[in-house]
């Protein structure tokens, strides 16, 4: 069975196309609905109710205050009773009917999530110049301090099986503005295979929307703060010596880094066209003071980048490390299936 999950706030004018579309969508699956009124101040809670009268197969949660996206859908989850979970958003940017594009090109690309990507070459965007900027800027961003396997974090529609969630849940805070971030991260963390799909869309609230300086900041500070849940440091829990040898080889970098600037800075070239190559790489026309504060500077941007690459690439090593366990066993429950049941095909 299918489950659409779909959080909801201040979504009246919305909710019931985007139900009835979805019904008209979903007419030859086995499915169900969960709508949960997140905390609105309009008729949302209303609107699903009288629908969930008259569909057995929807139904209406409500949360008495605002939670945010990822505890609303974490409460959906665990209402929930299909194999199979989408998350739809309620605003009828992107159609319903796309649903079955994500369950055809799961099983096609042979994966376990299936993200809607509004970046693709297929796509078709109803979207104002603003918007895309500010999309593109944000990807960059979290392409820059993240490192996921889908071109686009935030489209509102994405398709997982059931175990996929089962896993990666308790592993979350549950960020209220980035959760779809946390959430890829802790699944291509945990070794499962992440695919996309072009999806449309179309947008259809005024402005920016609900992304306003306030909420634009909040989405900055959650992606530093998953970064740092998801990074070598938290997300592998190292023992105490090793977090100690680490913390001693980034000292030893930076003191290597300040020596060295020293040394450069106070070299001697006996060849005139060397010494001046000597005077310019080593910014000896500059003040002492200045001179030492952007080797300072430098060292320490240099040290950080090199070590961010480095926890990608321990975590990804990490991850491919957990697609082999769960492939071995995999293949060991169907050798196991099959001994126990040779007549099994």
């Amino acid at each position: 069975m299918l489950s659409v999950l779909i959080p909801a706030y201040n979504e009246e004018a919305v909710i019931g196309v985007t139900l009835d579309e979805l019904a008209k969508s979903l007419t030859e699956l086995k499915y169900e609905v969960i709508v949960v009124d997140d905390g609105s101040q309009d008729r949302t809670a209303e609107i699903v109710a009288a629908i969930a009268r008259q569909k057995l197969n929807v139904f209406l949660i409500h949360n008495p205050e605002n939670l945010g996206k990822g505890r609303t859908l974490l409460h959906a989850f665990e209402h929930s009773h299909g194999d199979l979970i989408v998350f739809l958003d309620a605003d009828m940017e992107i159609h319903p009917s796309v649903i079955h594009s994500l369950l055809a090109g799961l099983e096609k690309q042979k994966v376990d999530v299936l993200v809607g990507s509004k970046h693709s070459r297929e796509s078709n965007l109803t979207y104002p110049l603003h918007r895309r900027i500010a999309s593109r800027a944000y990807r960059a961003l979290t392409g820059f301090f993240l490192n996921i396997d889908v071109s686009d974090t935030q489209t509102g529609i994405k398709l997982f099986r059931r175990e996929v969630l089962d896993k990666t849940f308790p592993k979350l805070t549950i960020a209220r503005f980035a959760f779809d971030i946390e959430l890829l991260v802790a699944i291509q963390r945990l070794g499962y295979r992440l695919g996309e799909v072009p999806v449309d869309v179309a947008f259809r609230r005024e402005g920016w929307g609900r992304i306003d300086l306030r909420n634009t900041l909040r989405m900055g500070l959650d992606l530093v703060l998953i970064f740092y849940r998801t990074s070598f440091w938290k997300w592998l829990n190292p023992s105490l010596p090793v977090r100690l040898w680490m913390l001693l080889f980034v000292a030893g970098l930076t003191f290597l880094d300040f020596g060295v600037a020293h040394l450069l800075t106070q070299a001697q070239v006996r060849s005139p066209a060397l010494e001046w190559i000597a005077y310019m790489v080593t910014l000896r026309f500059m003040d002492k003071t200045l001179r030492d504060w952007l080797f300072v500077l430098g060292g320490l941007v240099a040290i950080s980048l090199a070590l961010l690459k480095l926890n990608k690439s321990i975590l990804a090593a990490f991850a491919r490390a957990e697609a082999r366990t769960r492939k071995e066993g995999d293949e060991e429950l169907q050798v196991s299936e099959t001994v126990s049941n040779p007549d099994r095909k």
